[in-house]
């Protein structure tokens, strides 16, 4: 397991350490799962941009019921 520092100003800290008690939940499980979801989060959007880049058309729910003979039926 490796360790990340880095810093934060005062008032955020505080909210998180009010937060950390609220949930009554340790501050490491907190920046945990809030850093877990980050990356998650940022690896969709490269994904969807690799996509975005491909110039491929793009169609509608509309289009593609229609496309499928499935326009009115859903």
């Amino acid at each position: 397991m490796e360790t990340i520092s880095f810093q934060v100003g005062n008032t955020d800290f505080e909210r998180f350490l009010a937060l950390s008690k609220q949930t009554k939940q340790s501050t490491d499980a907190i920046l945990n799962a809030a850093f877990i979801s980050c990356l998650e989060d940022l690896e969709d959007v490269l994904a969807a941009k690799a996509v975005l880049d491909k110039n491929e058309p793009m169609y509608t729910l509309a289009e593609v019921e229609a496309l499928l003979g499935l326009a009115g039926k859903i």
